[in-house]
């Protein structure tokens, strides 16, 4: 039962990190903002769970992001 747990907990994680990456792209929102409307308490978590999803804060992503438009 753990792995299918833990399956679902990765998919979730991809799934709002994906959200995060369009949300990044295409808005000015706050990162604190983002966390919330992808589901995290604290935009802290997010920068960590985003981090360490992407290699790269939300931040510095928005950051590359806008220079490819």
């Amino acid at each position: 039962i753990h792995r299918y747990q833990n399956v679902e907990r990765i998919s979730l994680i991809k799934i709002r990190i994906s959200k995060a990456k369009v949300l990044l792209e295409t808005t000015d929102y706050s990162l604190s903002d983002i966390a919330k409307e992808i589901g995290f308490r604290k935009a802290s978590s997010f920068t960590s769970q985003f981090k360490a999803s992407t290699g790269i804060i939300p931040s510095k992503y928005r950051e590359k992001s806008k220079k490819h438009y």
